[in-house]
């Protein structure tokens, strides 16, 4: 299970990595990446909390249409970014 929450009406957070990585796929840049008092990081983005639903849904749906090379260098930008600390 992951948590995902809306800060203000456009802007979205999740904890889950891989939602993380789906969203950065489909065109969404990363705002920041927060980290708590116990190193959890929440990727923060400027969409929408129904973008960010729809998103997951298709993935979940199997009807999510990606390259699989931008999910993959989404992944590799977000380890790159949480080991660096950016």
């Amino acid at each position: 299970m992951f948590m995902t929450m809306s800060i203000n009406s456009d802007s979205f957070f999740t904890t889950d990595f891989y939602v993380a990585a789906l969203i950065i796929a489909s065109g969404s840049p990363i705002l920041t990446i927060n980290r708590d008092s116990k190193n959890i990081a929440s990727f923060v983005f400027n969409i929408t909390t129904y973008e960010a639903d729809s998103i997951v849904e298709n993935h979940f749906n199997k009807t999510l249409v990606l390259p699989t090379k931008d999910v993959i260098d989404a992944i590799r930008t977000l380890k790159n970014r949480l080991h660096l600390g950016v």
